[in-house]
């Protein structure tokens, strides 16, 4: 299996090619586990104990950005790791790092 490099870092075997595809799916924050992320589709939502806060389309940049629109303005973050169990952006432009892990919310 050939190397693969992203947002500067040298994958590890969890970490999977960032595409739309392979980030499907709910992300539960390490942080709160009562806030999880969930891509469906071209649909972003924002989950906090059960009940969707916000929701909005996103798409991937060539840059490995995510920007996502929503109806409270469009947000920007940089997709640091995407693997088969793990999930960082980089919220930008704070740079703030959120964490999140593949689950069932």
């Amino acid at each position: 299996m050939p190397l693969l490099f992203t947002s500067g870092a040298q994958k590890t075997e969890d970490q999977v090619l960032i595409n739309e595809a392979n980030l499907q799916g709910t992300w539960i924050s390490e942080d709160d586990v009562r806030h999880a992320i969930d891509f469906s589709d071209d649909i972003k939502s924002d989950l906090y104990d059960g009940e969707v806060l916000l929701r909005g389309g996103y798409r991937i940049t060539d840059e490995d950005q995510l920007i996502v629109e929503e109806d409270t303005g469009v947000f920007t973050y940089t997709i640091v790791t995407l693997g088969y169990s793990k999930l960082e952006l980089m919220y930008l432009p704070r740079g703030n790092i959120l964490r999140y892990y593949k689950g069932k919310y």
